[in-house]
């Protein structure tokens, strides 16, 4: 059988291990009311460090409306749009290439201009 010194000292290490692990709660519970009062007060913010999506892996875009945007046009040398195969785009319809500037031609104006 265990002497009465040897249950004291057993009953006193389970006392400061208890008392550790509380100290410790505690200070995980702290820490958690400090988070949450801060994400309170930041409500509707915008965070101070805003970070963009990268647009490394993007390879169509996908509206709301389910249409999709493919991205501008571009025009090689002889006139002719490229980028998309065989399509072309409201701005390729509604310009033709005259000189150093575009200009809309009445049948394609969908308002008339200021």
């Amino acid at each position: 059988m265990m002497s009465n010194n040897d249950v004291v000292h057993r009953l006193q290490d389970a006392q400061q291990e208890q008392k550790a692990a509380k100290d410790m709660l505690t200070r995980q519970l702290s820490q958690i009311a400090t988070s949450i009062n801060e994400m309170r007060e930041n409500d509707g913010k915008i965070p101070a460090t805003v970070k963009m999506p990268g647009k490394e892996n993007v390879s169509q875009i996908t509206l709301r409306s389910g249409k999709a945007y493919e991205g501008p046009m571009m025009r090689v040398e002889n006139g002719e749009p490229s980028g998309r195969e065989g399509g072309t785009d409201r701005l390729t319809k509604q310009t033709e290439l005259v000189g150093d500037s575009y200009e809309l031609r009445k049948e394609d104006q969908m308002w008339p201009l200021p």
